[in-house]
């Protein structure tokens, strides 16, 4: 195997890892000299900027990938609350569930990113993609981006033009625009209170009660479930949120998000080293694969859809470390998975 063959070049390798998180304790006079972690890992979000109008088409296209994919299903959900899990740099993903129907959403995340972008600049630019119909984003212009979809074209089986209408009134614009306007004064409504629209943002989220048992919907979460450290404890109170035969929608990225030479790397690591390489970081990777994840999710929710994206490993199980020897072939494989799941 190649890992077996360079393993010497991959164990230099690691220095430059160890010190990305060293770099994470010094000050920036010093540290910029040196390679450092992702931007999100130190709570600052955004590595790559295409600006408002790229980045509502991309939260269009995640959200309606996943509602076209639910109909394909004959998963038709309900749409009074959405919820998600680290909503990233904006409340895109929101923004156009709100569009899409829903009264209430609500975002947990771990450190305050998602004001990155201006919220009021992302739900305009949605509302003109919604108004115009438009396309969302194919594989060409997404590749990494799951499920995939046998037609990209504006569903209009799930959007009649009626409904539409409906949806795209200026009141109930006017309502979003005022939810968005009280989240950023720090002022909520009371949820569903007298028809107004809801949208409330809780960081860090891992408190109890921030949310009503069996209320939502959905809960959505794109490249987020890799960086909870407790996902049992996730996963338990994602269901606990949910209504009974509610939507949980889970991409998980298990790569090692630039921790390593090889994309499965950080499974090499002792709890030691990788602790170093975690530094002082806000957040980092849980390093659980694939089946950690379908197993926990499993405790909660009937397993309807999970389509994993595969790349080839390059070492030895012989080079994993402690209780990452007992990853299976498949495991060692899956670099990606997309898992749709109900609650019992």
């Amino acid at each position: 195997m190649p890992f077996g063959k360079d393993k010497d070049f991959y164990q230099f390798k690691k220095i430059k890892y160890i010190s990305k998180g060293l770099a994470t304790y010094l000050p920036d006079c010093v540290s910029q000299y040196l390679p450092k972690h992702q931007p999100q890992f130190s709570g600052k979000g955004i590595r790559k900027n295409p600006g408002e109008a790229a980045t509502a088409h991309i939260c269009y296209s995640a959200w309606m990938r996943s509602l076209v994919s639910l109909y394909e299903r004959e998963l038709v959900p309900e749409l009074n609350t959405v919820a998600e899990i680290g909503p990233r740099d904006s409340l895109g993903v929101g923004l156009a569930a709100l569009l899409s129907g829903a009264n209430n959403y609500f975002a947990f995340d771990i450190v305050k990113t998602a004001y990155n972008y201006c919220n009021q600049d992302i739900f305009e630019e949605l509302v003109l993609l919604f108004k115009k119909r438009a396309p969302i984003l194919n594989d060409e212009e997404e590749p990494k981006m799951l499920p995939r979809l046998k037609s990209y074209e504006f569903p209009d089986y799930i959007f009649s033009d009626e409904k539409l209408e409906e949806l795209l009134d200026d009141v109930r614009l006017d309502l979003i625009r005022r939810a968005l306007a009280r989240l950023a004064s720090s002022q909520q409504a009371e949820v569903g209170g007298d028809g107004e629209i809801d949208i409330r943002y809780f960081v860090p989220w891992d408190e109890s009660g921030i949310m009503e048992s069996n209320s939502a919907d959905m809960i959505f979460a794109a490249a987020a479930m890799e960086h909870v450290n407790d996902i049992d404890g996730a996963y338990a109170a994602a269901a606990a949120w949910l209504k009974r035969g509610g939507i949980f929608i889970n991409c998980v990225d298990f790569k090692s998000h630039g921790t390593a030479g090889l994309w499965n790397g950080h499974w090499t690591y002792s709890d030691f080293t990788w602790k170093l390489i975690g530094g002082g970081s806000q957040y980092l990777i849980n390093r659980q694969p694939h089946s950690a994840h379908i197993s926990e999710m499993a405790k909660h929710f009937d397993i309807v859809s999970d389509i994993t994206q595969h790349k080839t490993n390059l070492f030895d199980k012989s080079d994993l470390a402690g209780g990452f020897k007992i990853l299976g072939d498949d495991d060692l494989t899956i670099c990606g998975a997309y898992i749709v799941g109900k609650k019992k």
